[in-house]
């Protein structure tokens, strides 16, 4: 008996009924009881009547004890019966709740003998406002459904009348709430579980058994308790107080959460009638929705082309390696962001009167849309974001033979793709790793690890800048709001072509380059393109630093370069824990760490306006340092347990199990303390994408007849075999298409179940001379970059710029010593403003290749 006072107790509404206690204006307390069952007398009934009379004395006899008796033995029991009437209590300490015994002579009775416990507890006044249930899994399939119920009276009682509804159909106005970066949206229900919020998966995303987190546990900043207290009283009101925002550095479970702490948020609080939820709006101080400038559109394919070529295509299509694709023009998603009612969205599916209505509208042709309005930005934010198509299809761009993918994705929902292809229905762009992990660099350009293009590209890495909300003066700083993302795709051979070709002394004898960001995962490395004589598919997403390099590892994390940290999961009862790669320039001027001289021996290299790092290292065999592996999966698997939780264990992004109070239904942050880890990337499923293009005309020539392993990096989609079927090595290297070889051995099947993704040998040698460390990336980052330069310069004409007109990197003072052999090619004009701004762009690749030759 004890122990059921004390489950109560800590139950989480205990302190606000702890709180209210003695306060008589309260009507509204929730009922708390005991259900005691007992198939025999209790050998000592008067130590229990005691220990209900001192314990609901502190409560005030808050508590009602009902007792119910299994057997012949307790057909009577005076202890029981007692222990019910709650005998020796006093009513000094608050009105006693008495109940009578209940003997269940039959147990098949059990059900129908202890359904008295619903009689005492049911209100004599009858109910006309709805009661809404916890949400559930819906068993035909519909996702997380309530149940709405009303009592059907008819003189008495005589039953309960319900209808389920989506919970993403009742909760979408506050699940798709944007109001700025810093401002939400959440509701809960009268026991304080958060039915929706920022930092739990949207309704539609949940799992089969869901988790319901109390609002308490998400919103834990000073004075955000009592704001929930009044929310859980059904009052309303405002508040202002500092909370702390916590945002996806990327993919949550590899790259953690950062934070903003200090935020003056603004609280606004109210009861939704008709049932026992209630929505809060918390606005950021100063915190907006960015508006774009009146532009005018024009009536043709190049401002709108809706990406359902399914539906309607009044181009030619072409093959895109494994998507049916659009080469004239790109495509535009309306995301559900975008409409104004987004559960409308998810749930009618689009057809050609849809296209046809939208292309007139977003064309300019008409003021309106009926069957499904977009939001008021939304067709501006699709004219400003033309100019991209304009540069993208434009005859003098080259860019073709080596960018995989392009595309720009606004705030207002809108996702722009060349070449032009279908996106599923459920594609949310703001909900990819990509996309967050731009926001949590704004002002920098922001490269992804290695990750399989499901397109049938291979493997690719993206490189993403923000676009802020443009400014009269140009001059932005990080606070500023966001309007776009956009984005290149390229292949990992490219970016490893230009490494190695470029800066021969990355592929000599005595030293190797890897690239790393800045949460410790691998960009580039050598197992990523190198082929040994029996080659198998190598492992190349979301391969961790202390897979390939631990000895490298250990020293970061001894010199504090690499951090560990993490975040609590409450829908997954976990806290991940990631690891962080930052240099100080007070510790290491220039942001370089210098290891040259040391075991294991290498150099890190920050990157300038970028959140990568460029590694040197000794491949001597004395300087390599210790070959002790840290505990990781070769596979990249993250979803492992930790085994140890020490911050200088070498071990990869892993879990451990968060103190979750299973009985109180509660999270213990007084141990986990850590910031909220926001969900996790949603799955992409809701509807099959057309099926893959048969089309025998290529939107692009690879050009895959090319001699040297370079140039055949530099083009998408080709490879270098060097090993046959049989595992001989070719004599003849050549150039051939991904379909021919994978990982440079012919007849190899791809991730796509064909051939695919070349590779080079890396045996040849060179002299150090000199790191190129911040020239190596300078170029990689200028000649993608040029890509976008065009973009961006008409964005400045319109409501959209970029945040910053300073190069992309600098060099280092190590670097300005290395003469006439560090290669700088010009910057593309828009990289730079003022009389340092050169006058022409970038050379292609294969032009600076062939320069470089000759050289």
């Amino acid at each position: 008996m004890t122990a059921a006072f004390e489950l109560i107790k800590n139950s989480p509404l205990y302190g606000e009924m702890r709180g209210n206690i003695n306060n008589s204006t309260d009507k509204e307390r929730d009922d708390q009881v005991i259900i005691f069952l007992t198939d025999g007398v209790p050998s000592d009934g008067n130590s229990a009547l005691s220990v209900i009379r001192d314990q609901n004395h502190a409560l005030n006899n808050r508590v009602v004890v009902m007792t119910f008796g299994i057997g012949s033995s307790v057909k009577t029991s005076a202890i029981l019966t007692s222990m019910g009437k709650q005998d020796l209590n006093s009513v000094s300490y608050g009105p006693i709740r008495r109940t009578t015994y209940t003997w269940v002579s039959d147990l098949d009775n059990l059900r129908s003998n202890m359904a008295g416990f619903y009689s005492f507890f049911s209100s004599s006044e009858e109910i006309i406002d709805p009661i809404f249930s916890v949400p559930y899994q819906d068993a035909f399939g519909i996702g997380l459904v309530t149940s709405a119920c009303l009592p059907i009276y008819f003189g008495n009682l005589k039953g309960v009348a319900c209808v389920d509804i989506p919970v993403s159909e009742l909760l979408e106005d506050a699940t798709y709430f944007q109001q700025g970066e810093l401002s939400y949206a959440f509701i809960t229900d009268s026991r304080g579980r958060a039915l929706t919020h920022p930092l739990l998966p949207k309704p539609k995303d949940k799992g089969d058994d869901p988790i319901f987190v109390f609002a308490a546990d998400l919103e834990r900043s000073a004075g955000a308790e009592e704001i929930l207290a009044s929310m859980r009283r059904s009052e309303s009101g405002n508040k202002t107080i500092l909370s702390t925002r916590s945002f996806a550095r990327g993919d949550v479970n590899k790259e953690g959460v950062h934070t903003r702490s200090g935020v003056l948020s603004h609280y606004f609080w109210y009861p939704i009638g008709y049932n026992n939820f209630s929505v809060c709006i918390v606005v950021g101080d100063n915190d907006r929705q960015a508006r774009l400038n009146t532009l005018s559109a024009s009536n043709d394919a190049n401002t709108f082309t809706y990406h359902r070529l399914d539906l309607k295509n009044s181009g030619t299509t072409c093959k895109h390696f494994q998507r049916l694709a659009r080469k004239d023009t790109s495509t535009v998603m309306l995301t559900a962001t975008a409409f104004k009612d987004p559960y409308n969205y998810f749930e009618r599916n689009d057809s050609l009167s849809d296209v046809n209505a939208y292309e007139l509208y977003f064309r300019g042709q008409s003021n309106s849309l009926s069957s499904n309005p977009v939001k008021d930005n939304v067709r501006k934010s699709v004219i400003a974001t033309k100019v991209g198509n304009t540069f993208w299809t434009s005859s003098s761009n080259t860019a073709s033979s080596y960018v995989v993918w392009r595309a720009i994705g606004t705030i207002e929902g809108i996702m722009r793709v060349y070449p032009g292809v279908q996106l599923a229905k459920d594609y949310n762009h703001q909900l990819r790793p990509w996309w967050k992990r731009t926001l949590a660099n704004k002002g920098k350009n922001t490269v992804s690890a290695p990750y399989l293009d499901t397109w049938g590209s291979g493997y690719i890495i993206t490189l993403a800048y923000a676009i802020y909300e443009g400014r009269a003066n140009n001059q932005h700083t990080t606070n500023d709001q966001v309007v776009a993302i956009m984005s290149a795709d390229f292949s990992v051979t490219y970016f490893y072509g230009m490494l190695q070709e470029k800066f021969t002394d990355c592929r000599s004898s005595m030293y190797s380059c890897f690239v790393m960001d800045s949460s410790g995962y691998l960009v580039i490395h050598d197992d990523f393109v190198s082929v040994p004589s029996n080659p198998a598919k190598p492992f190349i997403e979301g391969i961790h630093l202390m897979v390939k390099e631990p000895a490298i590892a250990r020293d970061l994390i001894s010199k504090n370069v690499m951090t560990t940290s993490a975040c609590i999961n409450f829908e997954g009862i976990q806290n991940r824990h990631y690891w962080t790669v930052s240099v100080s320039s007070v510790t290491y001027p220039g942001g370089i760490v210098q290891n040259i001289n040391g075991v294991p021996s290498y150099e890190l290299h920050t990157v300038a306006d970028s959140n990568v790092f460029v590694v040197i290292k000794s491949t001597d065999a004395a300087k390599v340092g210790p070959s002790a592996s840290c505990n990781c999966q070769d596979s990249g698997q993250t979803d492992t347990q930790c085994t140890s939780t020490s911050v200088s264990y070498c071990q990869c992004p892993c879990w451990t199990k968060a103190h979750y109070l299973y009985c109180n239904n509660t999270f213990d942050t007084s141990s986990d303390n850590w910031p909220t880890c926001p969900p996790k990337v949603p799955d992409i499923s809701s509807v099959k994408l057309e099926a893959k293009s048969t089309s025998k005309a290529v939107c692009f020539d690879a050009g895959c007849s090319k001699s040297d392993k370079y140039l055949c990096y530099a083009s998408a989609g080709c490879n270098w075999c060097t090993i046959n079927k049989d595992n001989s090595v070719i004599s003849s290297p050549y150039c051939a298409n991904q379909d021919v070889c994978y990982y440079g051995k012919v007849g190899q099947s791809s991730p796509y179940n064909t051939t695919s993704n070349g590779i080079t040998d890396n045996g040849e040698e060179g002299n150090l001379g000199g790191i190129y460390i911040a020239i190596i990336v300078v170029v990689i980052l200028l000649v993608i970059l040029a890509i976008a330069g065009g973009i961006y310069r008409h964005l400045r004409k319109t409501a959209i710029r970029k945040a910053s007109q300073s190069p992309p990197a600098v060099m280092t003072d190590r670097d300005s010593d290395l003469g006439p052999t560090g290669y700088s090619p010009e910057p593309h004009p828009a990289l730079y403003t003022g009389s340092h701004a050169p006058s022409a762009p970038p050379p292609s690749y294969d032009s600076m290749y062939m320069q470089e030759r000759k050289t």
